[in-house]
């Protein structure tokens, strides 16, 4: 059974080389049918670009050079009609080799190559200056931005400082002037003050002195009311003792 499969399996790859091989000599085919196609293009446009050139030359010259032209050309074919009736034999021509238009296209390329080479190789020598003269340039630049900037910002601070110093000068001037009046005040204050408090303070010790005699006056009357209470209590006893009888009156001696 594998045998038999392996058996049916090996025309297809040999269908599928066989296949590929085709698509392969297409495509080269494709290939050198656009190649021929391009080569035609390319001589075509040649062959136009030439006649065009010959075309502005021509128009370009001058009509009495053309007419000088002409006529030596005509000089020219005489002589050669001379030529050929001599019996001389003229030198043959060689015919010069067409040029391939591939070749012409490689050394175009490789003259494009060159030249950008050339391009590169000046400007790998010129870019480096160039961009140092602009770094150089551009900081030059950027270091007077910020120095001009750095001025600008000093002397604003420079005129803000002033401006603060000229306000603190002014408020402490007012300041000063409060506190002047205020101590002024205040001593005048104080100074009312002391004189009320002497003034109180000799009242009190009038008052005070006032209040002493009074109270020795008081002290007086006590005393003497006391004093009388005591000889009217001594009467009374006296009297009491009396009229018992039991005291005898006092003997009076008197030395002469």
């Amino acid at each position: 059974m594998s045998r038999s499969l392996s058996r049916s399996r090996s025309p297809s790859k040999g269908s599928s080389v066989s296949s590929y091989k085709r698509k392969r000599d297409k495509e080269r085919e494709r290939s050198r049918s656009r190649d021929r196609h391009r080569h035609r293009k390319s001589s075509q446009k040649e062959s136009r670009h030439k006649s065009s050139k010959h075309e502005r030359r021509r128009e370009e010259i001058p009509k009495a050079y053309r007419g000088s032209r002409s006529r030596s050309s005509s000089s020219s074919s005489a002589g050669r009609d001379s030529d050929k009736a001599s019996p001389k034999k003229r030198p043959r021509r060689i015919k010069t080799p067409e040029p391939d238009p591939f070749e012409i296209r490689r050394r175009e390329l490789i003259r494009e190559k060159e030249i950008a080479a050339e391009v590169e190789r000046k400007l790998a020598e010129l870019l480096p200056k160039k961009l140092e003269e602009e770094i150089d340039l551009r900081k030059e630049k950027i270091r007077m931005d910020l120095r001009l900037e750095m001025e600008e910002q000093i002397r604003n601070e420079n005129n803000d400082l002033a401006r603060i110093n000229l306000e603190l000068r002014e408020e402490i001037k007012q300041i000063q002037e409060s506190s002047a009046k205020e101590i002024t005040d205040l001593r005048q204050k104080l100074k009312e003050l002391q004189e009320q408090t002497a003034e109180s303070l000799h009242r009190v010790a009038e008052e005070r002195l006032k209040l002493l005699e009074e109270r020795r006056k008081i002290d007086e009357d006590r005393m003497a009311l006391e004093l009388e209470k005591r000889n009217k209590k001594k009467e009374e006893q006296q009297l009491i003792l009396n009229k018992s009888g039991k005291s005898r009156p006092k003997l009076a001696f008197s030395f002469k």
